[in-house]
Order: structure tokens, then sequence, then C-alpha cells
């Protein structure tokens, strides 16, 4: 039995849990294949064939956009070090995904159309699993065949999108419900979403060597990418199913995010405005905006 078949039983039954394979995850023929095949490969070799390992490749592999991945290899190039990063910044996420669904934060039971990792698992292997995807990330970044001073500054933006300064302190200001206007709400998203964005993004134009009006460029467009991205997520929360998002939806009708600020409506128009910032910024960067729509295809398709 593996965890895709059946994720209630197996969690009930407390039997060995068996990593989902990554051929049924995955189109082998889709052009991202060597961006999910390093990942299982680090996801594999970072510890023994243990329910911790099973549920690390079971939040990191789960079927998503890779949105950010996709982001890094179209700024740093599809090349080996462009694709660890990818790697690393993938992980980041699936940790923040993990901690976003426990009970004591959003108390989801779904996510990418799966059971949530603590539900198949138990919270002590989720937290746990979120912690370990989060050290095997600066693991990648410390093996990158880069000079020092390019490490240093990969670890600096990575940590610092992750800690105090971004995603923590937006998750807390998040569950608190700080934002009281719609300037606040996107400090809040800029936070905690926004924050992993531009790390990418910075981390992408460091080891590209890009100009210091390109990287300047750059960290307006993620900025503005970032609260777009989580906009577009807010709306679907209020307006979608679980089965048209993947996820638990109803999780934030309580928060004070921007849809609930200013309504579904005026949201779309935040969204589209941010949008088209991003575009600009990105093409004023030297990059083709009209790559944006297939890497965020999701959030054009819906607008």
């Amino acid at each position: 039995m593996t965890i895709r078949e059946n994720p209630r039983q197996a969690m009930k039954a407390k039997v060995a849990v068996v990593p989902t394979s990554l051929e049924t995850e995955r189109d082998k023929d889709k052009p991202d294949n060597d961006f999910e095949a390093r990942l299982d490969e680090w996801l594999t070799s970072s510890c023994s064939a243990t329910p911790l390992q099973a549920a690390m490749r079971y939040a990191a592999l789960a079927p998503g956009k890779r949105t950010r991945p996709k982001l890094v290899i179209e700024i740093a190039g599809h090349n080996e070090t462009a694709v660890d990063i990818a790697c690393a910044v993938e992980m980041i996420h699936a940790a923040s995904l993990i901690l976003d669904d426990l009970p004591c934060m959003d108390d989801a039971q779904l996510r990418r159309g799966r059971a949530t990792t603590h539900l198949v698992f138990g919270q002590s292997v989720a937290i746990l699993a979120a912690v370990s995807l989060i050290s095997l990330a600066f693991e990648v970044l410390a093996r990158l065949p880069v000079p020092s001073a390019q490490s240093s500054v990969l670890v600096q933006e990575l940590s610092s999108a992750i800690g105090a300064e971004g995603m923590a302190t937006g998750q807390v200001l998040d569950l608190d419900h700080s934002a009281t206007s719609l300037v606040s709400a996107e400090v809040v998203n800029a936070l905690k979403t926004g924050a992993l964005f531009v790390a990418a993004v910075n981390m992408s134009a460091e080891v590209a060597d890009l100009g210091r009006r390109e990287r300047e460029c750059l960290a307006d467009f993620a900025v503005h990418l970032g609260l777009a991205f989580q906009i577009y997520d807010d709306i679907k929360d209020a307006t979608s199913t679980e089965s048209e998002t993947g996820k638990t939806v109803g999780a934030d009708k309580d928060k004070s995010n921007v849809v609930n600020r200013v309504g579904v409506r005026r949201s779309w128009t935040h969204l589209l405005n941010r949008l088209a910032r991003a575009e600009k910024c990105f093409a004023s960067a030297g990059f083709d905006a009209s790559k944006l729509r297939s890497i965020f295809s999701p959030v054009y398709d819906a607008a």
C-alpha cells in the first residue's frame, strides 16, 4: 500500500509508508523533468527510508505548479546550479506548506489534492519533515560549485526570506489578524508570500552575474509578483471549491487579507495591476515578459 493509494488508511494502520514513485507523479516528457529528477535525487539521498524521509518526499514531490523553481531557471538559466537552487527554494516552499497546514496554524485537511502531511504522518513527523526540508535546502546551497562570496549571498538571501525578516513574521501577522487596511494586508502578503519570491529572484540574479540595474528591476518584479500571487490565492480561497483548488478552502474567511478588506471584485483589480507592474519590471531587466504567462499560467488564465 502506498500513501498515494490510501493516505488515511496508511495513517491509521501505522504501516511503513512507501514514497510515491516519481514516474507516477510526473510526465517524463515535461520540460521541467530535469528539476523533478534532481529534486527526487536530493530527497532520496537525504536520509534512510524512514517515515521522516517519506514525509519529506510526500510534501515536496506532490504535484504542484512549481512556479518558484520555474522562475529561478528562467532567470539563472537551465544549468545544474540553477536547478539545484530551484530545488532548495522548492524545499523551503514545501516546508512552509507543511507548517501552514498544521492544526495550530490553518488546520488544513487537503493540500495539492491529497491529505495534508500531518494527517498522513502525524504532527510530530510532519514538523520534523519541515525542519529537515529547511536543513536540506541549505545543504544544497552549501554544495553548489560557486565562489564562497556567492555562496554567502545565497545563504543570506534564503535565510532572510524564511526567518523573522520574512515568512515567519508574515505568518505570525496573518494568524494574529494584524492587518487593518489594504496597505497592512499587503505588508503581510509581502512577508508571508513575497519574501520567498524575492529571495528566489535575488539568488538567481546572483548566480547569473546580472548588473545592478537588472537586479533592482528583478527585485521590484518579485515584490509585485509575490503580492499578485497571494491575492490570487486568497481569491481562490473565497470563491473556489476544494476539488477545484486541491486544498482546503475557507481557511482565510476570518483573516484580514486583501479579499476580505476590499472584496473579490476590487481584489481582481489589484491583482491585475500588480501583474502589469511585474511584467514591466521583468521586461526592464531584459527578460521576455511573455514567459511569465507560461510560468504563472493559472493566474493569467483566471485573470
